[in-house]
């Protein structure tokens, strides 16, 4: 499990749309208050979809443990379609040069004026329209599904992805909290540095992970 589960999690936490979101969110006279609920919506909506997913995957899982018992794990077919989704995702990104799971830029301008409660609609929003964050929770979901654990074990084990998954921004939020002063200088140039570099993140993080996932999932079915 965990060696699907690991490359999910670092690429949901290299995603640098949250991590962007979060440091605008930081700067602004809100501060703390709007980013930390951009972060609860996000973790919401995550929660949401691991229920939901969940209730799909376990009855179609245990629907084929029943018609093939020997069949290899669910999961080998998820991670395929997630890899091509990924490369496709490269490319696209690569000729357009736009990151189309990227919120509205007229919700990013706004983050500098962002109320509480328009932060934690707007990290719903991110997570809930966002292809890439799909994929993964998908993929993630099937991975512990797969695993065949007891239903607290599962919920526990998506719980921890959850947590991992925005690791990354939960340091930002919880560091900005514990030394206000000594992490601005650290998320000014944190963010500088990702305003730069999104573009190129997104399509290698998009494309080393999309190959892994196509030849993990090629190579559990025997072809490779």
């Amino acid at each position: 499990m965990w060696a699907s589960l690991v490359p999910l999690i670092i690429g949901s936490a290299i995603l640098p749309m949250q991590i962007i979101v979060t440091l605008l969110l930081l700067r602004s006279p809100s501060g703390l208050r709007s980013a930390a609920a951009f972060v609860t919506g996000m973790t919401a909506t995550r929660l949401l979809q691991g229920v939901v997913l969940g209730l799909l995957i376990v009855p179609a899982q245990a629907q084929q443990d029943d018609l093939e018992s020997g069949a290899g794990p669910m999961v080998t077919s998820t991670l395929l379609v997630i890899g091509i989704l990924l490369l496709a995702t490269a490319l696209r990104q690569a000729i357009t040069g736009q990151d189309l799971d990227a919120p509205p830029p007229r919700w990013v301008g706004m983050a500098s004026s962002m109320k509480a409660s328009t932060a934690f609609g707007l990290g719903m929003a991110v997570v809930a329209i966002g292809a890439k964050w799909w994929v993964f929770t998908i993929g993630a979901v099937a991975a512990i599904v797969d695993a065949d654990l007891g239903r607290p074990t599962r919920a526990l084990t998506y719980l921890l992805f959850v947590v991992l998954a925005e690791a990354p921004v939960l340091v930002f939020v919880v560091g900005s909290a514990l030394a206000p002063q000594r992490s601005r200088p650290l998320l000014d140039v944190v963010s500088r540095w990702l305003d730069r570099h999104n573009h190129v993140i997104v399509i290698v993080a998009c494309l080393l992970f999309g190959v892994w996932f196509v030849v993990k999932a090629l190579v559990d079915l025997g072809v490779l």
